[in-house]
């Protein structure tokens, strides 16, 4: 029944996710690419494996809002750099944080990948609930406590 509900809404997200293509972010000053390895990122980890069911539930809940944090957020809050394997080449991979409030109660955050350092395209690298990830960040530090 749970794989059959998210299956569907995993159908459901992709049709949705294959109308945006790309969004402009005034932040980046460019656009940002909606590709299918950003969508297939929200349902499988960096190795390929499926992330647990509640996970990619929250992901692709969350996913409606991309596009609205990243035409709106005002600033970056985080950028990481590190190597990745691309297209059987290292290559520098650069992400960007965005963080934007879409309601009073809830900040998504919009990980938006730039690989290359010579490359301009940026393109989605993920999208999760912000609040979500701070109750879920102190559960984790109790239960090392």
């Amino acid at each position: 029944m749970i794989t059959k509900d998210i299956q569907k809404l995993i159908e459901e997200k992709r049709k949705d996710y294959k109308k945006i293509k790309k969004v402009y972010c005034p932040v980046l000053k460019s656009d940002v690419h909606f590709t299918s390895e950003g969508f297939n990122h929200l349902i499988y980890d960096s190795n390929r494996m499926p992330r647990n069911i509640s996970d990619q539930y929250m992901r692709l809940r969350c996913l409606q809002y991309a596009p609205e944090v990243i035409e709106n957020c005002e600033s970056i809050s985080e950028i990481r750099r590190r190597k990745k394997k691309y297209k059987g080449k290292m290559k520098d991979l650069i992400s960007y944080e965005l963080i934007h409030p879409v309601s009073p109660r809830m900040k998504i955050k919009v990980v938006v990948e730039k690989i290359g350092i010579y490359n301009n395209i940026y393109k989605l690298g993920s999208v999760m609930n912000k609040n979500k990830m701070k109750s879920n960040k102190k559960k984790r530090q109790k239960r090392r406590s």
